[in-house]
């Protein structure tokens, strides 16, 4: 089986667990009241229902990160890899959430956020209702961002649940700090996109600190942490954790760059998002900041004036990507993504059997992650 085929028998076998757990809790939301059971029917929507759901690689990492130990799981330990799945994919789908409020996005992966799902119920659905007082936009939008919240906070809360609900081995309590260790990294760099590098000036923004923040924020919640955490639950040994350490870090930073490339260039039938939005909400990408370091001082001044400009044009936006592909740019960052995973090779196959399972599918997925369109 190649890459793909695996994942997606990982992930058709991982969903039905997925699955099951959540219609478990909305059974008892709705034991509860009403209101709650829509909220999590709401995160059960963005995880397994909208159009091209995720790929779970989180959780195939932290499986195939076990693996790599070159330990055969047993029933517990198979079942802690499962629940350090869904906590992971609870996890995601809380900083997604959030995430959509921020970057006031109404979509996400083609279909409509959390909050774009309740403000048209607070201000159709709800309002329809006989016997109810019609609902004023602005006070419709204010309830939806409320409940939005509280979903992202339903998810962060049964992710916190089954880690703390782990089956008692050995490894267990390493697993949990790791886990939290990883939360702690993405609200920092969450932080730091939005506030710290994210309001930076291109003139004084040292490209290691963009890296750092994509590190923080992205890459190490989606590649390196789960390699740990299924490591750690193999027993992997001090030098096989440096190793996925090193080489996860490299990963995850090259899954983020690849990101900011598909945001920007990608079509959006397939990633689900406007191809603008990295522009419109101003993104300090590393892609943009090298871009920037490219231009004249009047086109410093364009671009600078362009970036976070709601009113942007189309025609401005599709100049922009024009100049950023004949800068040869995107071509520069894809030669740093392959640097970073050919030393990530490197570190793994000094530390791994190259033919190990789990490892074969790391550098397959690193590869993937370079060649990928979504």
């Amino acid at each position: 089986m190649n890459f793909k085929e695996q994942l997606i028998s990982f992930k058709t076998d991982f969903d039905l667990q997925l699955s099951n757990f959540l219609l478990s809790k909305i059974r008892l939301a709705g034991k509860i009241n009403s209101t709650a059971e829509l909220n999590l029917q709401e995160v059960y929507r963005v995880i397994l229902e909208v159009k091209s759901a995720g790929k779970r690689i989180r959780p195939a990492l932290t499986y195939f990160g076990f693996l790599a130990t070159g330990k055969n799981p047993t029933d517990k330990d198979l079942d802690n890899i499962t629940q350090v799945g869904i906590a992971l994919e609870l996890f995601h789908t809380f900083a997604l959430i959030h995430d959509d409020i921020i970057d006031e996005s109404l979509t996400r992966r083609g279909s409509p956020t959390v909050q774009s799902f309740y403000q048209d119920y607070f201000k159709n659905s709800l309002s329809a209702t006989p016997g109810l007082t019609p609902i004023h936009t602005s006070r419709a939008e204010h309830l939806a961002l409320g409940a939005t919240i509280l979903a992202g906070d339903f998810a962060y809360m049964l992710s916190q649940e089954i880690v703390g609900k782990l089956h008692s081995t050995f490894h267990t309590e390493k697993v949990k700090a790791l886990f939290y260790q990883m939360q702690f990294e993405l609200i920092s760099g969450q932080l730091d996109d939005c506030y710290g590098v994210g309001m930076a000036d291109f003139n004084n923004l040292k490209s290691q600190d963009i890296e750092h923040m994509l590190i923080l924020k992205s890459g190490n919640y989606s590649i390196q942490k789960p390699l740990l955490l299924g490591a750690t639950l193999g027993g992997a040994n001090q030098s096989q954790l440096e190793a996925l350490d090193k080489a996860g870090q490299k990963i995850g930073l090259v899954y983020q760059l690849t990101d900011d490339i598909i945001s920007l260039f990608g079509d959006e039938a397939k990633t689900g998002k406007p191809s603008k939005a990295d522009i419109v909400e101003g993104k300090r990408t590393l892609l943009m900041s090298t871009y920037y370091n490219t231009l004249s001082s009047q086109g410093k001044v364009e671009l600078s004036q362009l970036l976070g400009n709601p009113q942007a044009s189309e025609a401005d936006i599709s100049s922009l990507k024009k100049n950023i592909l004949d800068s040869g740019v995107v071509d520069q960052i894809k030669e740093r993504c392959n640097k970073e995973n050919a030393e990530a090779w490197e570190i793994l196959s000094a530390n791994f059997d190259s033919e190990n399972l789990g490892i074969s599918f790391i550098k397959d997925m690193s590869e993937y992650l370079v060649l990928r369109d979504s």
